[in-house]
């Protein structure tokens, strides 16, 4: 089984501290199909994904979400204003764009 080093799994385990309790993981990808022709069919759009989140929060009754995405701003705007108190990326001070990807992945 594939482990994440040492270094990984300390970060994530501050993140998931940070988060503060149970969480919904969400990783949502945007730019993995950015140059598809039509891509506007291979993903849900901003609404639905907040009504996805939204409803598997009430579903798992959770309250708290760590979403991991390479979303555009607006995007990470929009869903900010509609999930009050989720947590976007792990921002783990001093660590690269790798490394924090990374702990992303460990952490949704």
């Amino acid at each position: 089984a594939l482990q994440f080093a040492s270094a990984i799994q300390r970060d994530a385990k501050a993140v998931i501290a940070k988060i503060g309790g149970p969480f919904l993981a969400v990783h949502l990808r945007r730019n993995d199909m950015a140059n598809w022709k039509h891509r506007q069919h291979a993903w849900a759009d901003k609404e639905q994904v907040l009504q996805q989140i939204q409803a598997q929060l009430s579903r798992s009754n959770l309250h708290r979400v760590f979403l991991a995405t390479d979303a555009d701003e607006q995007e990470r705007s929009f869903l900010r204003r509609h999930l009050p108190g989720a947590l976007f990326e792990a921002q783990v001070e001093g660590e690269s764009e790798a490394m924090a990807a990374l702990i992303d992945q460990s952490v949704a």
